[in-house]
């Protein structure tokens, strides 16, 4: 009898045992599923934002092409449309576009496919005698059939339209900026005007079949006209987010994307199957317990390892697979080449850290998709060179990292030059040329982390950067110096700031004719701790990596405002004063608000300030670039571009970027002498007057120099001909 209470309390323990475990994994299966869900539209979201990124970026890159060709062509002086549309068939070409061409004022069209057409009638034609550029709606082709998107820009010559200068592209070229491969091919993309009208699609579908409006066929499938009535609203107030719908029997996520260019929207469709799958897999396994406890356990155990060994391997292709060379990526390189110096035993090792120097040069000229090419050569040729001991990732844009054995000082040099040789092979397939700078560093010390050897071969490529010669460079001692005297002033950079070691000087601006002064540029010094100045240069760029220099600018910032309330409350009358902006500040237009403080305490008006921007940051930051500038209109800041003609599309920055000065880099006056030189410096002067801007010269030396100046016009002389840099004292004697 005790015997069998004894079993009738053990299965009552067990049969509670294992509802409480049916109930739980049920309960686990369900979150799971509903996380597995959440998931998958994450993925749709990221999906269809990286998407939306490309397509916009196509489409500012096309149409910046476009206007940097009108300025070109508008400066023809004697204008041919035949001819231009001529000289444009190997741009068209190049940029795999169906056609471009050239729509006069008066309505002759001019191609360069030859393609007679009357395009009088088209909106983009009208907007671009008015000044405007765009970019179509789909269109279906006139001549070659098939749908297309034109962009089009005005061709000025002066204050004169003279047309419109057009490209027209296959809207299968947005093809390849959506990517569908996360969805084993069974997900559709759709790129559509806001009012639904198709532009692109990436396949066929069961929704709609091919269709004149996405919404009317969405609103025709089963169940669709609730979603069509959501997702039209959704387009309407610009929002993102995804809806729940039936396909052809199949429940699918349908995920809408503004791409914020043209009133473009994105739609990805995606089936919900393998979800299904999976939350039908776990569910299978909890009711199966129920009735074999043991053998479900086994199962949901091998389920959820599975799934654990799914999910790592998808983790491990997002962190530590490169998306464009298919190799290592850099966490993936950290991690092996940690386990490779930890059991290096005696072998002593090396780390490459290289680049391609002006590799955003590639990309801007002749596309991303080259710039890809490009980058997998590169990874070939880092592949040949690593061998089977070395190891390579591509860690960011065009910088690799190479981790091989140390050879000895001739088969390096072998080495080193073997790798440049492989870089230049095809260069007559490539039109461009692949020139490194290689940064080598000989480790010492494996314990020390891979982040820390990275940056001492960073600190040798960086020396290249900096004039060092060749394509190649070493960490060695001077270096190891220059990394300690970093920290050193890292240490000391506080302190000094708050005890006033940082002071300000002032170097003259003169008019052209040396008689008046007209202005003055405020440069920061720093005295050390041994009462020597430490110069600029070694500074500034390492307060720009840390930061630091946003104080720095604002503290200069300020005691110029002080130098200048103290003049006017002495009875002078200052010119305006330039102050150096670190293009860190486009990262955030808080600042503005600081600075206007700044003023207001000190009772002066805007127009004493100007801030000086380099013409590098302002290209770099385009897309920050109008926010700012914007707001500092609004408080009254003059604007002033440094270093201008250092860059390669200084003329668009002339036309997208509205600044009050310029300041002609110093390259321009040690040009003076050249017949071709100076043409560049009349022919600049004089479109900087026509957008009513003031030139500066800076870095004037020369009688010479200041003698052309004046007569091709410049406003403004900066240099050491009328004076080097002052103190305020020693400045404000020159204004009495």
């Amino acid at each position: 009898m005790k015997q069998k209470k004894k079993l009738l309390h053990l299965a009552v323990l067990v049969i509670l045992a294992a509802a409480a475990v049916c109930a739980m994994l049920i309960w686990y299966s369900r979150t799971l599923s509903a996380r597995l869900e959440d998931e998958i539209i994450g993925t749709l979201a990221e999906v269809s934002n990286q998407s939306a990124v490309l397509l916009r970026g196509e489409v500012e890159n096309m149409t910046g092409t476009l206007e940097d060709l009108a300025s070109v062509l508008g400066q023809w002086e004697e204008w041919d449309p035949r001819r231009a549309a001529e000289e444009l068939d190997p741009v068209a070409k190049n940029h795999g576009l169906k056609r471009m061409g050239i729509i006069t004022a008066g309505g002759q069209t001019f191609t360069t496919d030859g393609a007679q057409m009357d395009l009088t009638a088209r909106p983009y034609f009208e907007a671009g005698l008015l000044g405007e550029s765009r970019v179509s709606v789909g269109l279906f082709d006139q001549a070659g059939g098939g749908r297309i998107t034109v962009y089009s820009v005005p061709l000025r010559r002066g204050g004169e339209v003279l047309g419109v200068l057009f490209a027209t592209a296959d809207t299968s070229r947005y093809l390849p900026m959506v990517r569908l491969d996360l969805f084993d091919g069974q997900g559709t993309c759709y790129l559509v005007e806001a009012d639904g009208a198709p532009i692109m699609d990436s396949g066929s579908s069961d929704l709609t079949g091919g269709f004149d409006n996405f919404f009317d066929a969405l609103a025709a499938s089963p169940d669709g006209a609730r979603a069509a009535a959501e997702l039209k609203t959704a387009v309407e107030e610009g929002r993102s987010g995804y809806l729940a719908l039936q396909s052809g029997g199949v429940e699918k996520y349908l995920y809408y994307e503004p791409v914020e260019c043209n009133g473009w929207y994105l739609f990805t469709l995606a089936p919900t199957a393998v979800l299904g799958r999976q939350r039908a897999s776990i569910l299978h396994s909890a009711y199966l317990l129920c009735l074999v406890i043991t053998l479900v356990f086994a199962a949901l155990l091998t389920l959820l390892l599975r799934m654990q060994r799914q999910n790592r391997r998808r983790l491990e292709e997002l962190v530590y697979v490169d998306p464009v060379t298919g190799g290592w990526s850099h966490e993936r390189f950290c991690a092996e080449a940690r386990r490779a110096l930890d059991t290096a035993g005696s072998t002593r090792w090396m780390v490459w850290d290289l680049d391609i120097q002006y590799f955003k040069y590639i990309n801007d000229i002749f596309g991303h998709e080259e710039g890809d090419r490009a980058l997998r050569h590169i990874w070939d040729c880092l592949s040949v060179c690593a061998g089977s001991r070395g190891l390579f990732a591509r860690r960011s844009a065009d910088r690799f990292e190479l981790l091989l054995p140390c050879a000895d000082p001739q088969a390096l040099a072998g080495q080193l030059k073997s790798f440049c040789a492989a870089l230049h092979s095809g260069r007559s397939e490539r039109r461009y040329e692949l020139t490194p700078a290689i940064g080598v560093y000989e480790i010492e010390d494996p314990a020390l982390e891979v982040e820390e050897l990275l940056d001492r071969a960073q600190l040798a490529r960086k020396a290249i950067k900096n004039g060092q010669p060749g394509p190649w460079a070493f960490y060695d001692e001077a270096l190891r110096r220059r990394r300690n005297r970093e920290r050193e002033m890292e240490d000391q950079m506080e302190a000094s700031l708050r005890d006033g070691d940082f002071f300000v000087m002032l170097q003259p601006e003169y008019s052209a004719c040396g008689e008046r002064l007209a202005g003055a540029e405020a440069l920061v010094r720093w005295r050390g701790p041994d009462g020597g100045v430490i110069p600029p240069a070694d500074f500034i760029p390492l307060f720009e990596r840390n930061g630091f220099v946003l104080r720095l600018d604002a503290f200069v910032f300020e005691s110029v405002c002080r130098l200048l309330r103290g003049w006017l409350d002495g009875g002078l009358a200052p010119p305006p004063v330039s102050v150096n902006l670190s293009p860190l500040h486009l990262h955030s237009a808080d600042f503005v608000r600081t600075y206007e403080e700044i003023l207001k305490r000190y009772s002066l008006p805007p127009d004493l300030i100007q801030l000086e921007l380099t013409e590098t940051a302002l290209f770099d930051n385009v897309a920050l670039l109008h926010q700012v500038v914007g707001r500092l209109r609004e408080a009254g800041f003059r604007l002033l571009m440094d270093d201008f003609g250092t860059g390669y599309s200084s003329l668009k920055l002339l036309k997208n970027v509205p600044v009050d000065v310029i300041k002609l880099d110093k390259s321009f006056v040690d040009d003076i002498g050249s017949p071709r030189g100076e043409s560049i410096i009349r022919t600049v002067i004089g479109l900087a007057h026509s957008l009513s801007m003031t030139v500066v010269a800076e870095g004037v030396e020369q009688k010479n120099q200041l003698d052309f100046l004046e007569t091709a016009g410049c406003d403004l002389i900066q240099g050491y001909y009328f004076s080097r840099p002052l103190a305020p004292a020693a400045f404000a004697a020159l204004l009495r």
